[in-house]
C-alpha cells in the first residue's frame, strides 16, 4: 500500500469520529509514520547486516540508515562471534586488523519519503498501523472508549501476524536433540 491510500483512510476514518479539531496533514503524517517505525521494529522481522573491515581500534560507525540496536549476529571472518555482555567486555582485545567483520541486526522500515512510496511494511500489519493511528487522533479528541477501540483492535492484528510468522519458523531449540540432525 502507498502512503496516499493510507492517508485517505486515515481521512475517512477521522471524518466519521467527529473530532473536535482540524487534523492537520503534518500531524496525520506525523503520527501514522511514527507508528509504522514502532509496529515495524516490533512486529516486523526485517533483516539487514553491514560489512566491516578490523582495525585496531574496534571503533565501527554503521553508515545504513535502516540501522537499529537489534544485533542478532556477529560473523568475524568465517566464525561467529558469541554474544559478549557489556560488563564483560575487555578493552585491550584487538582484532587482527584487516579481517571481514559482518554485524547482522533486525532493520527499522525505510522511512517515508513521498506519498507515492509504498509502506516498507508486510500488507497484514499496515491495517494495524491505521488503527493505532486512529486510536490515537480520538485519544487527543477525548473519545477514549472509541480511541481503546481502536487500539485494542490494533494490538490484536499485531499479535495475529506475529503468531503466524512465528508458527513458520522453525524452532531446533524445542525439538529433542536427536531430531535437529534432519532439520
Amino acid at each position: 500500500m502507498k502512503y496516499k491510500a493510507a492517508y485517505e483512510l486515515i481521512d475517512a476514518g477521522l471524518i466519521k469520529a467527529n473530532l473536535g479539531f482540524p487534523p492537520s496533514e503534518a500531524l496525520k503524517k506525523e503520527f501514522f509514520n511514527a507508528k509504522v517505525q514502532e509496529v515495524g521494529l516490533r512486529a516486523n522481522k526485517k533483516k539487514n547486516s553491514e560489512t566491516f573491515t578490523t582495525t585496531a581500534t574496534n571503533s565501527y560507525t554503521f553508515t545504513n540508515s535502516d540501522v537499529t540496536s537489534r544485533i542478532f549476529k556477529v560473523q568475524l571472518d568465517t566464525s561467529i562471534v558469541p554474544f559478549v555482555s557489556e560488563k564483560r567486555y575487555i578493552e585491550n582485545l584487538d582484532p587482527e586488523a584487516g579481517k571481514s567483520l559482518v554485524v547482522s541486526y533486525y532493520a527499522s522500515p525505510t522511512a517515508y519519503s513521498d506519498n507515492d512510496s509504498h509502506i516498507d511494511l508486510p500488507e497484514q500489519l499496515i491495517p494495524s498501523v491505521l488503527h493505532y493511528t486512529l486510536g490515537h487522533f480520538l485519544a487527543l479528541d477525548g473519545q477514549l472508549q472509541m480511541a481503546s477501540g481502536h487500539r485494542g483492535l490494533a494490538r490484536d492484528m499485531e499479535l495475529e501476524y506475529t503468531a503466524t510468522i512465528n508458527t513458520r519458523e522453525a524452532k531446533p531449540d524445542i525439538i529433542p536433540l536427536p531430531l535437529q540432525d534432519f532439520l
